[in-house]
């Protein structure tokens, strides 16, 4: 992992060749990001809101499919009760 010194900071390292082409992106199943389209996992962004609980995204994010409504509300339970209420 790089590390930064007193006279450079991290965020002003910078690749060694920048980048040329396309060919060099990242590549993921995760989105998808073309024209007046974003999906996330094949499914539409504009569909999913107002649609999905935010467990139900979340769970689409990492699973790669729909949680059924047991463990969408599992699943929502369980973030809920993982956050610091202190």
């Amino acid at each position: 992992m790089p590390r930064s010194t007193d006279s450079e900071p991290l965020h002003t390292e910078r690749r060694s060749r920048p980048r040329t082409s396309r060919g060099d992106e990242w590549r993921t199943a995760i989105t998808e990001i073309a024209p007046n389209r974003i999906a996330v996992r094949g499914y539409p962004v504009d569909e999913m809101m107002g649609r999905l609980s935010f467990g139900d995204a979340i769970y689409l994010i990492l699973r790669g499919e729909l949680p059924t409504p047991s463990v969408g509300r599992l699943f929502s339970a369980a973030l809920v009760s993982s956050i610091d209420h202190g």
